[in-house]
């Protein structure tokens, strides 16, 4: 969330926006629904703050309110579902609320069944949203229309005036569209792109302005014809040409002539206002001043005559167009712009080191986090193929982090809606030319297609320090747009990256699951397969002729799976994977195949913990000596066949003169008790990685009682 946030103010964003709730227009995620932990809204309040400007918050529910706010959110988008406590507390706090009422008057184009039965019920609460806010006394309410779905509908945005009357008198819906909207925006501070002052009428002040034909005080439906009505817009005229007495300014003074009808513009308002026209009760002339400047789409809606814009005749010209003279009101464009990247993609950020989402500032403070876990667990090594290790193990390696040794793939590769594509098919595609997602600026992934791309990506990572390349040859668990049957990339595609690989001296693996998928890449090159839950007889036979590794992961139905939703397309291609465990082993036993031990452990730092306990269920269809053998010396042959690209000179597996002296000392016999490795923490009571100690609990210069 940090580094997300800190990317959007770097672009030059005026502010942040997150998604804390659920929303009308998304598909998977109910208006209850709270989204965002505490943890990661301070973490974007945080970078709003160091820059001086703010958080805004899309949500509808009090709960999710309470929870931004809480956090240091200033500003709630919507709040349709907001409750009396939750509004009140909104008031003591000065909390914004920006809410829409015209957006939901109508469905949009393409909305779902379910999308319209959360419109409808957002559009049933602003009934009581206003009617609290009106009994509370509650008025920093700005003025927007959220109306972006459906270009036939943005017409419709200037309905948002008298849509408000069922609520507010026409003089409090002017404010909120310009003056109390105009102090909303202000709070970007140095962020404000536009700089000078809004909402008053002074010099320095920015001086955007309408001339309506008709009074909106008596009549405001005349805002929804803008076309017809707005006799006169002017925008950015620069402060520093004029004076708000109508006379130049000193060096600027060759350009003040253009810019007169501004000056007398706000010179007749205030005139105007000394005639006493009503504002419900306001001074008319402070009202005015407030409502002053700050949007248009046109420099001239133009039913005037240009040789009225001389100095003195603004009034006359009003009068003879039946025309009121108004600051500009900023008819349904006033919304906080959506920073997809604030919203998006953030909301993953709560797993273990290993996970793909994680920048490379994040990444290292969970392997300083972690580090001491995953040491514990040294009885095994630890292939990286899960991405974004190589920053952590750069600082292992060097003595920063206490960890395992790591040996890394780099980026995965995989192909467009592959199970390493991470972008959204509504936001992100079609790709250009050249366009990298941010989960590639990370590392996380490497997106080809072709031969050519994949080739290219392959010798990427070997530049940066992988010691073998990983490709996703077919569907996955947790991604959302690539089913568990399809077969992902051609041979031709697989086959560029093993021989780019082979180059180097080292080797390809893939993530497959499926009988097509394991045998279209062992066809390509491949030299490992990871996973392969659903593989059948035939695809046995095959890893086998071809020499081929293994590694399987005994993932099944228990306290370690992953959880996703009841009844999600993820929830369901897991289990489809689970229940092919049990039959992936047999024939792993059957054909003597070479298999390797792997967690596949990553959204979850609990689970990261519970890795031995994961090691120790193997006895399912091992031995406890086959277990062990499999976590340490078969796991070993596997990683050297990175052969020259293996990043630790030396043998392992072995108890050998020149072998790599990483040992562990156990707390009894794994071999009668294998559940003693479920807890490392306290049954490994020795633990040394390069000849060095990095634990040691026996009790010394004491005997003990043999067992």
């Amino acid at each position: 969330m940090l580094r997300a946030a800190r990317d959007n103010l770097r672009r030059g964003a005026s502010q942040i926006k997150i998604a804390v709730g659920g929303g009308t227009g998304s598909e998977s995620d109910p208006l209850d629904v709270t989204e965002f932990s505490p943890e990661e809204i301070r973490a974007a309040v945080q970078a709003a703050n160091d820059w001086n400007t703010y958080v805004t918050a899309h949500v509808y529910n009090s709960a999710g309110i309470r929870r931004a706010i809480e956090n240091g959110v200033i500003c709630i988008e919507h709040g349709n579902l907001v409750d009396e406590p939750t509004l009140q507390l909104m008031k003591e706090q000065g909390i914004w609320l920006s809410p829409q009422v015209s957006v939901y008057t109508f469905h949009p184009r393409g909305f779902t069944e379910d999308q319209k039965r959360k419109h409808d019920q957002a559009f049933a609460g602003i009934d009581n949203m206003f009617k609290t806010a009106k009994k509370i006394g509650f008025d920093k309410i700005g003025f927007g229309t959220d109306i972006i779905t459906d270009p036939e509908k943005f017409k419709a945005a200037s309905e948002e005036f008298v849509h408000r009357t069922k609520w507010f008198t026409p003089a409090e819906i002017l404010k909120q569209a310009t003056s109390t909207t105009a102090q909303l925006l202000a709070l970007s501070g140095p962020r404000n792109p536009y700089p000078g002052k809004l909402g008053v009428i002074e010099e320095g002040a920015l001086a955007d302005i309408l001339l309506i034909n008709g009074n909106p005080l008596e009549d405001i439906s005349i805002l929804t014809k803008p076309e017809e009505n707005l006799a006169l817009i002017m925008k950015d005229v620069p402060h520093q040409a004029v004076g708000v007495d109508g006379h130049p300014n000193g060096p600027c003074s060759k350009r003040a002539e253009a810019f007169e009808p501004v000056l007398h513009v706000a010179h007749d308002i205030h005139e105007h206002a000394a005639e006493g026209a009503s504002w419900d009760g306001d001074s008319h002339g402070d009202a005015i001043r407030l409502l002053f400047v700050f949007h248009t789409e046109e420099k001239y809606a133009g039913r005037i005559d240009h040789k009225d814009h001389h100095r003195g005749n603004w009034r006359g010209l009003a009068k003879r167009h039946s025309a009121t003279l108004y600051p500009h009101i900023a008819y349904g464009q006033v919304r906080q712009r959506h920073h997809r990247r604030a919203h998006a993609h953030c909301a993953i950020d709560r797993p273990a080191a290993n996970h793909p989402f994680r920048g490379p500032e994040l990444l290292d403070a969970a392997g300083r986090k972690g580090g001491g876990r995953h040491v514990d667990a040294r009885f095994y090594f630890r292939a990286g193929c899960r991405r974004q290790y190589v920053r952590l193990k750069r600082a292992i390696d060097e003595g920063h982090l206490p960890g395992p040794r790591i040996w890394s793939a780099g980026a995965n590769i995989s192909q467009t809606s592959g199970h390493g594509d991470f972008r959204s098919p509504h936001h992100d595609l079609p790709r250009a030319d050249g366009d990298i997602h941010w989960s590639e600026q990370l590392k996380a992934t490497a997106i080809a297609d072709g031969a050519d791309e994949v080739l290219r990506r392959t010798r990427e990572q070997l530049m940066r320090g992988a010691s073998h390349i990983k490709l996703m040859a077919g569907g996955g668990v947790a991604s959302d747009f690539d089913p568990l049957d399809v077969t992902e990339y051609t041979e031709a595609e697989i086959h560029a990256a093993v021989e780019a690989a082979s180059a180097w001296g080292t080797y390809v693996t893939v993530h497959a699951y499926t009988p097509n998928a394991i045998q279209s890449a062992i066809r390509a090159g491949v030299k490992y397969i990871e996973h392969g839950q659903l593989a059948d007889e035939a695809s046995a036979k095959m890893i086998v002729e071809k020499d081929i590794w293994w590694c399987l992961q005994p993932f099944l139905k228990d306290e370690d799976m992953l959880r996703f939703p009841e009844g999600s397309a993820n929830q369901k291609k897991q289990l489809q994977m689970i229940a092919g465990t049990d039959n992936a082993y047999k024939l792993a036993k059957k054909y003597k195949i070479k298999t390797a031990f792997g967690t596949d452990t990553l959204f979850d730092a609990k689970l990261a913990s519970r890795q031995g306990a994961q090691l120790a269920k193997l006895v399912r269809w091992y031995t406890p000596a086959e277990v062990l053998r499999m976590a340490t010396s078969t796991n070993a042959e596997l990683l050297a066949l990175s052969g020259p690209r293996n990043p630790y000179p030396g043998k392992l597996g072995v108890v050998a003169e020149g072998a790599l002296v990483d040992l562990l000392l156990v707390d009894g016999d794994p071999i009668a008790n294998i559940k003693l490795i479920e807890d490392p923490a306290k049954n490994f009571v020795v633990i040394m990685k390069d000849g060095k100690i990095f634990k040691n609990t026996i009790e010394r210069n004491q005997p003990r009682e043999p067992r």
